[in-house]
């Protein structure tokens, strides 16, 4: 379950519900009863009709894939992007179904890279911390239901989203095995401050601290590279690796076939530098993207954000 709400609110439960989040979690079961052969292939055709109706997201689709697979023809840009929303939708079924499934189904869905687990279990024995890093990509909402059952606790940084009876329907959905979520809310004055406190409190007591890298909350950051293209990237992973020694380890859930993915953790990147030398962010923030890079451009389908990520003209459409 997720972490009990404190004084500061860092649970991502600690909201009062709505009719319509009570709303949408009376109709998920309806939907976790479909088997797969079903509710995939349903999926996709949600999936199709979101891309036709969801101008904003379609059109930050078309830009990012149109910056991960450069000059392409139309016809190509235009089918992954379909594809994009069709894995969206089949994030959502997963992640609905994930409450009655029990472990050893979920236990078949996944290939788990053993060996890159142990490495983390290792830095964390050891006394570090631990920041696990991964992307809008593949079946990355399925990660929480797997982490927890392997021996490490592990924390999630998670994003509230619009709107927010979504969110906290979502964010219920991803702690069903126990992953505790700690919640990034904003204010007027952007990302608020606690759930940073609260993260570096996790790291300097050796924890493991999930972290989405490739979503800007903020729009502020440090400019890196990223497929070529300069764009800004929320600085908060790599000022906490270096402030606290912690490594970076990068994790992904990639798609197999429309009902297995598997998931595998990179050797761990060490931070070298200081927090408050951007030079030393920036470094450490252009080796990360760097792998999250080569996962996106070898299944540009199977990234699944919906929010242009380059500051062009915001995802027009070709």
């Amino acid at each position: 379950m997720t972490k009990p709400a404190d004084k500061n609110g860092y649970s991502a439960t600690a909201r009062p519900r709505g009719l319509k989040t009570r709303l949408i979690k009376a109709v998920r079961p309806a939907i976790a009863a479909m088997p797969p052969w079903m509710g995939h292939p349903v999926a996709a055709v949600v999936g199709e009709l979101v891309y036709w109706v969801a101008r904003k997201s379609r059109r930050a689709a078309i830009s990012n894939i149109s910056h991960v697979m450069g000059p392409v023809s139309r016809r190509t840009l235009k089918k992954t992007v379909r594809h994009v929303f069709h894995n969206v939708m089949r994030n959502y079924y997963e992640l609905c179904r994930a409450p009655d499934l029990t472990d050893a189904t979920v236990d078949r869905m996944i290939e788990f890279d053993e060996s890159g687990w142990q490495k983390i279990k290792e830095l964390h024995d050891s006394g570090r911390g631990v920041l696990l890093a991964s992307a809008h990509f593949g079946s990355f909402d399925m990660v929480t239901q797997v982490l927890a059952r392997h021996d490490v606790e592990v924390t999630v940084l998670v994003a509230r989203i619009n709107p927010p009876w979504l969110s906290d329907f979502i964010s219920d959905l991803r702690a069903t095995r126990g992953v505790e979520l700690l919640l990034v809310d904003q204010d007027d004055k952007g990302v608020n401050l606690s759930a940073l406190k609260e993260s570096i409190r996790i790291l300097r007591d050796n924890g493991v601290l999930g972290v989405v890298v490739d979503r800007n909350q903020e729009q502020k950051g440090v400019k890196i590279k990223f497929f070529g293209y300069d764009t800004i990237v929320a600085s908060g992973i790599a000022k906490m690796a270096l402030r606290t020694n912690s490594p970076v380890v990068i994790g992904i859930a990639r798609r197999l076939n429309t009902y297995r993915f598997s998931l595998t953790f990179e050797e761990p990147i060490e931070p070298v530098g200081s927090a408050s030398n951007e030079e030393d962010v920036v470094a450490l923030m252009t080796q990360i993207f760097a792998r999250v890079q080569y996962h996106i451009s070898q299944n540009p389908e199977q990234w699944v954000l919906l929010q242009p990520v380059w500051p062009t003209a915001a995802g027009a459409e070709h």
